[in-house]
């Protein structure tokens, strides 16, 4: 698994008052070309992670899926955020 392998981060630093906010969630969009992680809280996209597949990526499509899902979690639960869910949506078979 590649350490370095996290989404592009599209917001700004979870400040101190947002970690503070509770139990949050995780929604992951995921196409064929790109992929999209949000940290969720009361509805509303607190940070967001984005990551675009390269040609060589999407050769080996569920691995590199694996590896951005796998260490952008990692990354979020060393904020020491706790998460209530992980909701995965996909508009087709990929």
């Amino acid at each position: 698994m590649r350490n370095d392998f996290v989404g592009h981060d599209t917001t700004v630093p979870l400040k101190e008052e947002n970690m503070k906010r509770g139990i949050m969630k995780i929604g992951i969009d995921l196409g064929g070309s790109h992929i999209a992680m949000g940290l969720i809280h009361g509805g509303k996209i607190i940070k967001k992670y984005e990551h675009n597949f390269s040609s060589i990526e999407k050769e080996n499509l569920e691995k590199t899926i694996k590896e951005f899902i796998n260490n952008t979690i990692d990354c979020i639960l060393n904020e020491k955020i706790e998460i209530q869910m992980v909701g995965i949506c996909a508009p087709r078979y990929i």
